[in-house]
């Protein structure tokens, strides 16, 4: 898991070359402009842009099969992450690559202009309040694991 700044995206070595592009041509973007709906990022076909209100309680999620980028272009959320290996498994999406969890966490301040690089092995509950409910435009890439 790597969270931190966009200006902030080269100091991360570790950052497979196809995340750090994509998060450089998104930093060159005009994301205000953008709408929720599918766009094409570069070589990703398939990012999500999403507006939503943050929520109170979590609901934890993993993947075996691919790792999550989110960029949160307006607003603030609380990211909640966990050592799969630490939490309670409560259901298996085998055609989605999700598994559900409950258990106890890290909580994380997503502030515009950051990202959350997420990885198999780590679990993640998004879109909860940080402060107080509030509305957020975010862009969420799932890379297959394979293609990195």
């Amino acid at each position: 898991m790597i969270i931190d700044t966009m200006e902030n995206r080269a100091k991360h070595p570790e950052l497979p070359q196809r995340v750090l592009r994509t998060l450089d041509a998104i930093a060159a973007m005009d994301t205000a402009a953008l709408e929720p709906g599918i766009i094409r990022i570069g070589d990703v076909e398939h990012a999500k842009v999403l507006s939503y209100e943050t929520k109170t309680g979590r609901r934890f999620a993993s993947h075996l099969r691919h790792a999550d980028l989110t960029v949160v272009l307006e607003g603030e959320e609380c990211m909640t992450v966990a050592d799969t290996k630490t939490l309670v498994q409560t259901e298996h999406l085998t055609e989605k690559d999700v598994i559900h969890y409950e258990g106890e966490g890290t909580d994380y301040a997503l502030k515009q202009g950051m990202f959350a690089w997420i990885v198999p092995g780590d679990a993640h509950s998004t879109k909860q309040v940080l402060h107080a409910p509030c509305q957020v435009k975010s862009i969420i890439i799932n890379f297959e694991t394979e293609s990195l």
